[in-house]
């Protein structure tokens, strides 16, 4: 939000994906330190599977938001002149989707098992099917989706000759690419460790994950776009400073009409004398 430049509507997802982020890690890092079996536990469960939903939600609208902004010159036009509504609906989209699919799994589970799936003995999702059908299978779709969009992203830049794009639209696409190659890598590591287990996977699925951000972080934070913003804006303000300190300087030294008009009659009375 410091960086004008970036509150368009691919830094807005980018942000809301951020968001999710940050929130799905500060859940898996209670998750990991609260006691099973205990109502805390089953709440930070179903937050936990809820931020991973929303993370799936908000990568899917920001690859989907780039294959359409690259592939229809007009829908991209349409597109930034209703950012609101667009980035409103993709809110609700990213935000509400994960709160259908965790009462569904609720209710199924309190059907079958007459309990709700959450707490007991993990904090996550328990059961396997459960785990399988509402956190694996949205992350692999996931994954493949976007890798679908992003082929057909960059096919449509390689192909169509007479739609251009500027140097940001296409650096977006290369923050998209990157944000979603670094969270893909992590889900790979989860998917592993919830399917076979291994302590040797947990050990590296935990690692990343946690540091997730601190990567994200030194990987924007340090692109040439901030730094050439903040760069330029440290220059601007120097300027500002150094015209503030002539001014004042020029005030300081400056003669008022009064002074003038004293230092005369003081010619004058002693001339007369």
């Amino acid at each position: 939000m410091v960086v004008p430049g970036l509150r368009t509507l691919p830094g807005l997802n980018t942000m809301s994906t951020t968001f999710s982020l940050l929130c799905m890690q500060l859940t898996y890092m209670f998750a990991n330190a609260v006691e099973k079996s205990s109502l805390f536990c089953t709440v930070i469960g179903i937050l936990l599977h809820y931020f991973w939903l929303s993370l799936c939600c908000c990568l899917f609208t920001c690859s989907l938001h780039m294959c359409r902004s690259f592939s229809d010159r007009r829908g991209y036009s349409h597109i930034h002149t209703n950012i609101k509504f667009i980035f409103g609906r993709y809110v609700i989209y990213c935000y509400i989707t994960p709160i259908f699919i965790i009462t569904t799994n609720i209710i199924l589970t309190y059907y079958i098992q007459n309990k709700i799936g959450y707490g007991t003995t993990l904090c996550f999702v328990e059961d396997f099917v459960q785990n399988l059908a509402t956190f694996i299978a949205p992350l692999l779709i996931t994954c493949v989706v976007n890798i679908v969009m992003f082929t057909i992203t960059v096919t449509n830049i390689n192909s169509v000759k007479h739609i251009e794009k500027s140097k940001k639209d296409k650096s977006e696409l290369v923050i998209f690419l990157k944000l979603f190659s670094l969270t893909g890598i992590v889900w790979i590591f989860q998917i592993v460790d919830g399917v076979l287990n291994i302590s040797a996977f947990s050990f590296v699925a935990t690692l990343l994950t946690s540091s997730q951000g601190t990567i994200i972080f030194l990987s924007f934070a340090s692109s040439s776009r901030i730094l050439n913003y903040l760069r330029s804006k440290r220059e601007n303000k120097g300027k500002k400073e150094i015209n503030y300190s002539k001014q004042t300087t020029r005030k300081g030294s400056g003669t008022s009409p009064l002074d003038l008009t004293k230092s005369t009659q003081a010619q004058g009375s002693s001339i007369t004398i």
